[in-house]
């Protein structure tokens, strides 16, 4: 299977962070889905604010799917 691209966009106190992985496959989006869904609870309980994170997953054949994630 083709590798897949995650743009993550994470917000922080005073803009916007934006990281990139390259990603060997299926199960390793699952962990990163769980990872960044965590991250995001941990986040939002520690500022006491909705904490929202967007993944997107960028196939080879320029297909991309999209999860948001906000964590309160």
């Amino acid at each position: 299977m083709p590798a897949i691209l995650l743009k993550a966009s994470l917000p922080t106190l005073l803009n916007q962070d934006i990281k990139f992985q390259l990603l060997r496959d299926e199960s390793e989006k699952e962990t990163f889905i769980n990872h960044y869904r965590k991250q995001s609870k941990e986040t939002a309980k520690q500022t006491n604010r909705p904490h929202v994170c967007t993944l997107q997953f960028i196939y080879p054949d320029e297909y991309t799917e999209t999860i948001v994630m906000k964590a309160e």
